[in-house]
């Protein structure tokens, strides 16, 4: 069946600007433990993402990387910072005025069972966003025979009930959720990573095609950076509630300037038994609640210096789209382009 009816053209520029965003959450201990500790699970992070192209999300698990989707697409309220959607700032908008924008903006969830209600069948499912924002009987039932088709399910599927589905084919019943209402822009929160990795390669290439289909613009988050360099147009890197590192995912999988980049795609499994595999960043993520001062990978960091223990490096461009937060970054560069 024909989407064609459902496609937008293309325009340049930014399509999602964030700048300086920050969440914290606020934890209690009790009085003989500390008391109230911030856990800074966003803190101060910037990027943008164009429209058509898709932003790859990547860090250990704890980074922040899941509270950074949520902030940005307002599940999650910021406590500062903007966030700038097709040209509108969306960071502190009513949840009235947010309504009508709630329909250009979705997510897939990365637990496609938990992520369902088992107690309705998949049409209702699909069926439920449409009623919410108006559309019409006749018009829904035409919008769920084209969702099912274009995410590859047979049309039986809506009488069907979610636990009568594979976790790759239930984890095709959310993207076709998260497309019902015709949106831009997708946050698919690790949407392979409870999947066998045969089926992780069969949604990300059925994301792909649906992003040429319709134009889509994603942020895709993932913990493994093996799983976004297929899909990915550039990659962030993020590291204890900050962005360490955003470049176009080529460069960055060839000459990344940040050591925590580096530890990361030195720990990507290579098919090669002979091959020993290198364990990425030694030691243990520090605590998110107490995170090292000033840079706060030199824990971690084989070339940390004085000045990493006393000053937060700054998130600046080194060569032209390539960011980086990391003091040695000029000096990486270098070393790279004279081949030592």
């Amino acid at each position: 069946m024909s989407h064609a009816g459902w496609r937008r053209k293309v325009s340049k520029g930014h399509f999602l600007d964030v700048r300086n965003l920050g969440k914290y959450f606020v934890l209690h201990e009790g009085v003989f433990r500390g008391g109230r500790k911030d856990l800074k699970a966003v803190d101060g992070v910037t990027f943008h993402i164009r429209r058509g192209e898709t932003l790859g999300i990547v860090g250990e698990s704890g980074c922040g990387k899941s509270t950074l989707g949520r902030t940005v697409i307002r599940m999650t309220e910021p406590d500062f910072g903007h966030v700038h959607f097709d040209g509108m700032d969306i960071s502190h908008a009513t949840d009235r005025e947010l309504k009508p924008l709630r329909r250009r903006f979705q997510m897939i969830f990365q637990d496609p069972y938990s992520s369902l209600n088992p107690r309705m069948s998949v049409e209702r499912i699909l069926e439920e966003p449409l009623k919410t924002h108006g559309v019409d009987r006749s018009e829904r039932r035409k919008r769920i025979r084209a969702l099912l088709d274009a995410v590859e399910l047979p049309s039986d599927a809506g009488r069907r009930y979610p636990h009568e589905f594979s976790g790759g084919q239930r984890q095709r019943i959310c993207i076709a959720r998260a497309l019902a209402l015709n949106p831009d822009f997708v946050v698919a929160d690790e949407p392979v990573a409870a999947l066998d990795v045969s089926v992780q390669a069969q949604i990300i290439n059925l994301m792909s095609d649906l992003q040429h289909e319709f134009n889509l613009t994603y942020m895709f988050i993932a913990h493994d950076l093996a799983v976004v360099e297929h899909i990915s147009d550039r990659v962030g890197v993020m590291y204890l509630g900050k962005l360490v590192e955003v470049a176009g995912s080529y460069v960055l999988y060839d000459e990344p300037l940040h050591p925590y980049t580096q530890s990361l795609l030195k720990a990507i499994p290579v098919p090669d038994p002979g091959r020993q595999r290198d364990r990425g960043a030694e030691g243990e993520v520090p605590d998110p609640l107490d995170p090292p001062a000033a840079c706060r990978f030199h824990t971690r960091c084989p070339f940390a210096k004085e000045i990493c223990r006393e000053k937060e490096p700054s998130f600046r461009e080194v060569r032209q789209g390539h960011h980086v937060a990391c003091h040695f970054a000029e000096k990486f560069l270098r070393d790279e382009g004279s081949g030592g």
